[in-house]
């Protein structure tokens, strides 16, 4: 009887973990960035806009025809939920975000040397 119910428990154990399993492979990229280059024929028309936080730190907003496309209240790429000191630097960083926009760069990715190098 014991020997059942670890089979079981066991079983209720490794069948959500599957599951899960199946579900993160098929939701993720495989350790993979995919990148989606639009066709340069689109005619699109990116804007920025700085704006300050709470905490007095900066972040931006990235238009696309008006609507906004992109949020950013913090420095990406680096661990924590930080601004950007100065407004300078969000406008750098966005309007590097917004050349790769243009490239066709979707998702436009910034690794921590292009951000160090923007806001040294």
């Amino acid at each position: 009887m014991n020997s059942i119910y670890v089979r079981f428990y066991k079983i209720k154990l490794v069948i959500p973990g599957i599951l899960i399993g199946f579900f993160l492979i098929g939701c993720g990229d495989s350790g993979k960035s995919q990148i989606v280059k639009l066709d340069k024929k689109d005619s699109v028309n990116f804007t920025l806009q700085t704006f300050q936080n709470p905490d007095s730190s900066y972040g931006y907003d990235i238009y696309q025809d008006s609507v906004k496309m992109i949020h950013q209240p913090h420095i990406p790429v680096l661990q924590g939920n930080r601004g950007f000191v100065s407004e300078i630097d969000a406008k750098r960083v966005g309007d590097l975000v917004i050349r790769k926009l243009n490239k066709g760069e979707i998702p436009p990715t910034i690794d921590s040397a292009e951000i160090i190098t923007i806001i040294k």
